[in-house]
């Protein structure tokens, strides 16, 4: 069986890279002869990885028997409001949006969206024609909001939409030997210390952190650090990261600031990590999902953050106001035993799903191939 698998990897985010390498992970376990290629808006190499840019003509050359999204809030065609922040438009044959919109009426094709996020923007129209669901065998989105904007205003529930975990709660499962890439770190930078649950993880970017709070982050991360006697690791996991933790990181007294990682060494820092504080979703996912406490501050409403706290029936881990960032530094050091073992059994649970979600969707594909050739 050939699949081909759609993201945005291309845009250098940490979850966004590693959805698809977790999607072959769980789809080659239950298809061992599975073939994979990757694509995304514009062509790059990820490790040792080649992703293709997508177009008609890419995808013809593959002949792919599945065509899956995996991950991302990419359900939307805002392509002018958001991906021009992240592609130069004017260079691009097709628009960002093709890559998840663009082949949905091809023919004897299984095609998919698995554990997607529906974005609507309050400044513009919403921009999601729900009439080309009918061309998908397969919708699963990640968070009821996510649902509900497929479904429209309808009180009734479509049940074509699926619920589906969010891909990073299995993120921990790329990283079984984080401990001993957390020794090679340590050595890299020429650390003295990077020993598991010794440190908490913080990062932000300017989009999200007003500039004039940076004093009050930096003196309460300060504080943090002498009262709990953990290191402060500063971890930026894109451009506009760096920036911010380029500038705490001389402020802060004796903080490690990681720079130039990869995702497979990111993913291990966080694996490893006692606490998680900061804006990125699926950094404190990874955190989450390896039973450690973490908490989001951002400066947006997303209904990817929304949805994940929400699921999790912990709201009050979640602030859009960084004046509350003392608050939820307090929070995740405060977690008692009994919170931890309820965080574990729920991240066991949400890999159990996602397994069984896969299942499902390799069995569709399956039946699909089938059925077409029985019919050639």
């Amino acid at each position: 069986m050939k699949i081909a698998l759609m993201s945005v990897a291309d845009i250098g985010n940490y979850g966004d890279i590693l959805f698809s390498f977790a999607a072959r992970e769980y789809i080659s376990r239950l298809e061992p002869h599975a073939e994979f290629r990757f694509f995304c808006p514009s062509a790059t190499t990820i490790g040792d990885e080649q992703f293709y840019q997508y177009s008609e003509e890419a995808l013809d050359a593959f002949s792919p028997d599945a065509i899956v999204v995996v991950g991302g809030e990419v359900i939307h065609r805002y392509d002018k409001e958001v991906w021009s922040e992240m592609y130069d438009l004017s260079s691009m044959e097709r628009l960002p949006s093709d890559t998840f919109w663009g082949w949905l009426k091809r023919k004897d094709v299984f095609k998919a969206w698995f554990s997607v996020g529906v974005l609507t923007l309050p400044q513009a129209p919403p921009e999601i024609p729900r009439q080309e669901l009918e061309h998908l065998e397969y919708v699963g989105v990640r968070g009821l909001l996510s649902k509900k904007l497929l479904e429209g205003r309808t009180c009734f529930m479509n049940l074509h939409v699926d619920l589906v975990p969010d891909i990073g709660w299995c993120f921990p499962l790329l990283f079984p030997d984080y401990e001993r890439q957390l020794q090679s770190i340590a050595k890299a930078n020429r650390l003295k210390n990077l020993e598991k649950d010794q440190y908490i993880v913080f990062n932000g970017n300017w989009t999200s952190i007003p500039q004039e709070m940076l004093p009050i982050i930096h003196d309460e991360l300060q504080n943090f650090k002498e009262r709990s006697g953990l290191e402060v690791v500063l971890l930026p996991v894109g451009p506009t990261r760096y920036t911010v933790m380029k500038t705490l990181c001389p402020l802060l007294d004796g903080c490690t600031l990681l720079e130039g990682l990869n995702v497979w060494e990111v993913g291990s820092v966080l694996c490893g990590a006692r606490y998680y504080v900061g804006s990125s979703l699926h950094c404190a996912m990874t955190a989450l999902a390896a039973g450690k406490p973490a908490a989001i501050i951002h400066s947006a409403p997303l209904t990817k953050l929304q949805d994940m706290f929400a699921h999790m029936m912990r709201p009050d881990l979640l602030s859009y106001d960084w004046k509350h960032f003392p608050d939820l530094l307090h929070k995740v050091y405060a977690f008692s035993c009994n919170e931890r073992e309820s965080l574990r059994l729920y991240s066991t649970f949400m890999r159990a799903e996602l397994e069984r979600k896969f299942e499902k969707l390799v069995e569709m594909m399956r039946q699909h191939r089938q059925g077409r050739l029985s019919n050639s």
